[in-house]
C-alpha cells in the first residue's frame, strides 16, 4: 500500500517539477536572457539581486518548480478518478505556471527602476503574445501526457 501511495505521489511531483521547470526556463531565457539583454551583454546586473547567469536561471527554476510540483502531486494522490484527476492538475499546473511567471518578473523589477505591485512586472517586462502561450503549452502538455495514466 506505501508503494502505491509513493508511486501515486512520486509520478505526478517528477512529471510537474519537469514540466514546470522547463516552461520557466523556456519562457525566462527568452523573455530576460535574449528580449532585455541579460545574455546578450546589452544589460548588466551589478547588484546581484536576482540571477542573471543561465545556471542561476536553471538552479532558481528547478528549486521553485520542486516546490510547486508538490501541490500537483497531493492533489493527483488524493484523487483516484482520472478524468477529474486530469483536470485539476491541469488547472493547478497552469495557477503554478502563472506564479512562477509572475515570481520570476517581480526579481527582475529593481533593475528596471519602478515600483510595481507583485504582478506588473510580467505584464511590463515579461509577457508575449506568442512566447507565454507557447512556453505555457510546451510545459502543460507533456505533463498531462505523462500522468495520463497511474
Amino acid at each position: 500500500m506505501a508503494k502505491t501511495w509513493l508511486l501515486r505521489f512520486a509520478k505526478p511531483w517528477l512529471a510537474g517539477w519537469l514540466s514546470l521547470s522547463a516552461a520557466s526556463i523556456t519562457h525566462e531565457f527568452v523573455s530576460f536572457g535574449y528580449t532585455h539583454g541579460y545574455f546578450t551583454g546589452e544589460r548588466n546586473l551589478g547588484y546581484g539581486v536576482y540571477p542573471t547567469t543561465p545556471m542561476g536561471i536553471v538552479i532558481e527554476s528547478l528549486v521553485i518548480s520542486a516546490v510547486a510540483g508538490i501541490a500537483i502531486a497531493v492533489s493527483c494522490a488524493l484523487i483516484s478518478h482520472h478524468i477529474v484527476r486530469l483536470i485539476l492538475a491541469a488547472v493547478l499546473w497552469l495557477i503554478l505556471c502563472r506564479q512562477i511567471y509572475f515570481m520570476t518578473a517581480y526579481g527582475y523589477r529593481s533593475d528596471f527602476g519602478a515600483t510595481w505591485l507583485w504582478r506588473e512586472p510580467f505584464w511590463a517586462l515579461m509577457w508575449s503574445p506568442w512566447l507565454t502561450p507557447l512556453a505555457t503549452l510546451l510545459g502543460l502538455l507533456p505533463f498531462l501526457w505523462s500522468i495520463r495514466n497511474r
